[in-house]
C-alpha cells in the first residue's frame, strides 16, 4: 500500500474514527502496559489522540504525532490536543528525548515493506532514552472474532482481506444466503458445510461479531448524516492488509533490527516491548 493510498484511507475515515480508535491498542491496552510507561511519552500514530489524552489523565506527560493531517485536525478540534502532523519515519525530536515511545496499532502492522517498518522503528529508537521502553502495537481481533473471520475467509493466512469483510457486510444486508457460495470459494470448504455453519451462526450471532458490526454500522450512519455514502468509505480501504501472529511479528522486528522483544498479548492487540538498555 503506497503512501497516497494510506493517506486517502485515513483522511476519509478521520471524522468517524473516534469510536474505532479505542479498539486495537486502546485505553484498556494502555492500562495493561502502564508498568512499562513513564513520561515524557510519545505516541506515534496518535489519531484522534485518545491514547495521549488517556496518558495525560494518568499524570504522564504525553505527546503525539500522526501522518494524517485530517486526524491531527480532529484531535485539535475535538480534544484540544496539539498533535504534530508528521510522518513517523522522520520525527522532529532530539535524540533520547522520551522515556517511552508507543507505536500505535496501524503504523507498522499495515506496512508490507520491512524497510519502511525499520525506518519508523529506527526513528522511534533514536528519540527513546536509555532505560526506556519502545511499545509497538499490532492489530489483532479478539480470539472469538479471529476464529469466525478465519471460517469466513476474511482472515486468509497472514492476510486480512478487507474486501471480503466488506463484501460480506454489504451482501448480508440484502441477501444473506448469497454469502454462502463466496465463503465456500474463499475457504475451499464444501458448499453444504458452509451453508449449515452460516445458518447456525446467523441464528446465534456471536457477541464479538455483533459488536464489531455495530461499531462499523455506527461509522456508516455518522458518515451518511454528513452526506458521505458507505460506498465511499469502503472504496477508500485497501483490499488486503498484513495480519501478523506472534511469529510474524518477531520476524518483522528481527528484520528491522529490533530483536529480543517481550511480546504481550491483550484482548485487542499484540504489543511488542523492547527495552533500550544503553
Amino acid at each position: 500500500m503506497d503512501g497516497r493510498a494510506r493517506e486517502r484511507w485515513w483522511d476519509t475515515w478521520a471524522p468517524y474514527w473516534a469510536e474505532l480508535e479505542n479498539h486495537h491498542f486502546g485505553r484498556d491496552t494502555i492500562d495493561r502496559v502502564m508498568p512499562f510507561v513513564a513520561g515524557p511519552a510519545l505516541v506515534v500514530g496518535a489519531g484522534h489522540g485518545l491514547l495521549v489524552e488517556h496518558l495525560m489523565g494518568k499524570g504522564v506527560a504525553a505527546h503525539g504525532v500522526d501522518s494524517s493531517e485530517a486526524m491531527v485536525d480532529m484531535a485539535r478540534r475535538r480534544r484540544a490536543l496539539r498533535l504534530v502532523h508528521v510522518d513517523g519515519r522522520a520525527l522532529p525530536f532530539d535524540d533520547a528525548h522520551f522515556r517511552t515511545v508507543i507505536v500505535s496499532s496501524g503504523v507498522v502492522d499495515y506496512e508490507p515493506e520491512p524497510k519502511q517498518v525499520a525506518r519508523v522503528l529506527g526513528e522511534s529508537w533514536r528519540v527513546l532514552g536509555p532505560g526506556g521502553s519502545l511499545l509497538v502495537g499490532f492489530y489483532r481481533f479478539p480470539t472469538e472474532l479471529d476464529e469466525i473471520y478465519h471460517r469466513l475467509g476474511v482472515l486468509d493466512g497472514a492476510e486480512l482481506r478487507m474486501d471480503r469483510m466488506f463484501e460480506i457486510h454489504e451482501t448480508v444486508r440484502q441477501r444473506p444466503l448469497a454469502c454462502v457460495p463466496r465463503i465456500a470459494a474463499w475457504t475451499g470448504r464444501p458448499y453444504w458445510r458452509t451453508l449449515l455453519w452460516w445458518i447456525r451462526a446467523g441464528l446465534a450471532v456471536p457477541a464479538a461479531l455483533r459488536e464489531e458490526k455495530e461499531r462499523v454500522d455506527e461509522v456508516f450512519r455518522a458518515a451518511e448524516q454528513d452526506g458521505l455514502g458507505r460506498r465511499r468509505l469502503i472504496e477508500s480501504v485497501p483490499a488486503t492488509l498484513p495480519y501478523r501472529d506472534e511469529a510474524g511479528i518477531r520476524a518483522l522486528l528481527d528484520e528491522a533490527g529490533q530483536s529480543g522483544a517481550e511480546v504481550i498479548h491483550t484482548p485487542d492487540c499484540i504489543v511488542a516491548r523492547i527495552r533500550k538498555t544503553g
